[in-house]
Order: structure tokens, then C-alpha cells, then sequence
């Protein structure tokens, strides 16, 4: 039951972020305000449920894994980063953050790099 609301929610989140997308119609910004709403309403969602103001587990993971994960998963980043500093793990979060921006462009550049050699050996 819990895969079928995750479902559910993602089928919800992917629609909102086409949506949000092709509404807004701003490029780049798009994107970067799908992010900053993402990391709110993890943040918020995650906070209701920490409070006891989401009882259904179900209905946590259907928004926050579902909704807002195929919405962003800019927002789970962000959410990993701030779980770290509210445990004061202020250099793992540091590392965390630098080493995951910097290989994830380190690793797109190369998947750039061998998609070109790919397509000139055609």
C-alpha cells in the first residue's frame, strides 16, 4: 500500500513540476523556485510530522517521497544538509554539501565528455 500512495504522489509532484514549469515559463528560474518550494515544504512537512501533527506515516512518506520528491530532490538534499547542522555535525555537513556539488558537476561534465565521444564515433 505505502509504494502505491508513494506512486501516487510522484505521478502528483511530476505533474506540479510540468505544470510549474510551462506556466511560469521563465527557464532556469523555474527550476530554482521549484527548489526553494521543494525545501520548504519538506521542511515544513517533515516539522508537522516531528510534531505529532501528521499521524499517518503513510501520508508522510506519500507527500515527502512521492509529492515532493518527484517535485525536487533538491528539497532531500537541502534536508540531509540541515538534519546534519540541527545535530551539530557542522563538518559533515560542510563535506557533505561541497562533495556533492562539486562531483555532481565533476561527474555531469564527464557524462558530457563521453556522450561526445560517443556520438563523433558515429
Amino acid at each position: 500500500m505505502q509504494l502505491i500512495l508513494i506512486l501516487i504522489g510522484a505521478i502528483i509532484g511530476v505533474s506540479l513540476r510540468y505544470l510549474f514549469i510551462n506556466i511560469l515559463n521563465i527557464g532556469i528560474y523555474s527550476i530554482m523556485l521549484i527548489n526553494i518550494s521543494g525545501s520548504f515544504a519538506l521542511g515544513f512537512i517533515n516539522t508537522l510530522n516531528a510534531n505529532q501533527l501528521i499521524t499517518s506515516s503513510l501520508l508522510h512518506k506519500a507527500v515527502t517521497v512521492g509529492i515532493i520528491g518527484a517535485f525536487t530532490t533538491f528539497s532531500t538534499f537541502i534536508g540531509d544538509i540541515v538534519n546534519l547542522l540541527i545535530k551539530k555535525q557542522y563538518m559533515a555537513a560542510f563535506i557533505y554539501f561541497f562533495a556533492s556539488i562539486s562531483i555532481s558537476i565533476i561527474f555531469m561534465l564527464i557524462g558530457i565528455y563521453v556522450a561526445n565521444k560517443i556520438s563523433s564515433i558515429k
